[in-house]
């Protein structure tokens, strides 16, 4: 699926959004506040959408 790259950021920021509110897991710091998330778990997770790990860099 072709979208224009604003629209890919949103859904990639949402994402990130969704993941840091469910997975307590994927924060490692409290100051500053800081998270970490597998690329591939974004890219399994929006590989109906046509995102690359180039689109996710780019944020």
């Amino acid at each position: 699926m072709k979208m224009p790259a604003q629209v890919k950021h949103a859904l990639i920021e949402a994402m990130l959004t969704q993941y840091t509110e469910d997975f307590s897991s994927c924060k490692i710091s409290q100051e500053p506040l800081t998270f970490q998330i597998a690329v591939g778990k974004i890219l399994e997770d929006t590989e109906v959408f046509g995102i690359t790990v180039s689109d996710i860099t780019q944020l």
